[in-house]
Parts: C-alpha cells; sequence; structure tokens
C-alpha cells in the first residue's frame, strides 16, 4: 500500500474536467489501499465519498498533468485528502 498516488492526465480544459480528474486519482488510490467502493461497501456496509473539494491553480495547464494526492491521518467518520497538480516538475496547483 502506498501513502501516495500519481494519476497523469491531458491538460483539463475547464474546472469540471479538473475536479473530474482529483476523483479519478482518489478513486485509483482508494483501490490501491484496497477501501475503493466495492470493498468498502461489502464488507464495512458503508462507503466513501468526497463531500466537498477546493482547488488552487496558479494557472491553466497547456501539457499533460500529474496529481499526486494523500490521505491525512483519518477519524471515525472523516477523512482529508490532499492533492498536489504539476505541470511537467512545476507545481501548478493544490487541492483539499
Amino acid at each position: 500500500m502506498e501513502p501516495l498516488f500519481t494519476l497523469t492526465a491531458p491538460a483539463p480544459k475547464t474546472l469540471s474536467e479538473t475536479m473530474t480528474l482529483l476523483q479519478r486519482a482518489a478513486e485509483g488510490h482508494s483501490m490501491e489501499l484496497q477501501i475503493d467502493y466495492d470493498r468498502m461497501l461489502r464488507d464495512f456496509s458503508c462507503l466513501w465519498m468526497i463531500v466537498r473539494a477546493k482547488v488552487h491553480l496558479d494557472r491553466i495547464p497547456e501539457k499533460e498533468i500529474r496529481i499526486r494526492t494523500w490521505l491525512r491521518k483519518p477519524s471515525s467518520v472523516v477523512s482529508i485528502r490532499d492533492y498536489a497538480i504539476f505541470e511537467g516538475e512545476e507545481e501548478i496547483g493544490y487541492g483539499v
């Protein structure tokens, strides 16, 4: 299990596309951590969801991006996910 997950994707053209990529990164990380939707529902009769998110971009990316995501230490009912958004080696944004 990796505490950090990285998603590589084409540059998003809209805020909606950016948020979709954050969701995809969270889903990929949850699968890697074996806490994905299907397992949580099957084994624990519960699931996780992104209830709210905040994203900041210094600029709109023009090239392929990488999104790195990780979980902070969870409480019994809430966990916070962080994101760092890169274009090449430059960090151009972040999210929570």
